[in-house]
């Protein structure tokens, strides 16, 4: 017990930030700064993918934007991301709008959370929860890569939970800066919608899980549902969503 626990404090202090270009828990409030002209440019502005390989189910708007780092002065580019996780049929926004659900394709994964994907990232991401809330289920790998096979050495068992919810100011944002992280997210109350930062800063070498089948590119009324979804949330929650930072990052 006392080893595992050694290498996981170990393990959390060795994140790309030994040698950083970016602190992602820092490009939080200027994405947020920026994604209301984002979004004001309209569906056309944004690429959009449909993903339905493994729950949880969701849909994707993304699009690149760039920063100048505090760091090294130096521009990067990063990638901004809007995410809509789908509830189970009939309990959502876009349930009501006529959208299709994924669920109904699928109605022995409701209530699975066994079954929803659980994974490493190949970017260093930061993340922003705009409404619902979900569990998260955490592990530190022992070496980098990826596996589907729950006996792979190279797929770390859960170690912690931790619950993010668009309601509570400490638990509304947080940010993976260490590539060896692995995490599955476990949506607790209906539909739910974040942002994501995501850049791949050098030595990054970790890798995610890849469909089996190519995914679809989001329809247009799936795009523009997305970008006035984002546009009534933002304007419900803009007093709450002011940046905190007297500079903007963006460029």
């Amino acid at each position: 017990m006392t080893k595992k626990k050694a290498f996981k404090t170990q393990i959390c202090q060795l994140p790309y930030r030994l040698n950083p270009t970016l602190d992602m828990d820092e490009l939080i409030d200027p994405a947020l700064d920026a994604l209301k002209d984002f979004l004001d440019e309209g569906a056309d502005a944004w690429e959009g993918i449909y993903i339905d390989y493994e729950p949880p189910f969701l849909m994707r708007l993304y699009r690149p934007f760039e920063v100048t780092s505090p760091i090294d002065d130096k521009k990067r580019t990063v990638f901004l991301s809007l995410h809509y996780f789908f509830a189970p049929p009939n309990e959502g926004d876009s349930d009501r709008l006529g959208l299709p659900n994924p669920y109904s394709n699928y109605p022995d994964l409701i209530g699975q959370e066994n079954k929803n994907n659980y994974h490493p990232h190949p970017w260093a991401a930061a993340f922003y929860l705009f409404k619902g809330a979900y569990k998260q289920e955490l592990g530190f790998a022992r070496e980098l890569g990826y596996s589907d096979d729950p006996q792979s050495n190279l797929r770390p068992k859960p170690y912690d939970v931790s619950f993010q919810s668009a309601k509570s100011p400490t638990r509304r944002s947080y940010a993976f800066n260490n590539p060896y992280q692995w995490h599955r997210v476990l949506p607790t109350m209906g539909d739910v919608a974040t942002m994501m930062v995501t850049y791949r800063p050098e030595g990054w070498d970790q890798v995610g899980p890849k469909p089996k089948e190519k995914q679809r590119c989001l329809t247009k009324t799936e795009k523009e549902f997305m970008i006035t979804y984002f546009k009534a949330l933002i304007k419900k929650q803009e007093p709450s969503i002011k940046s905190s930072l007297k500079n903007s990052l963006i460029r």
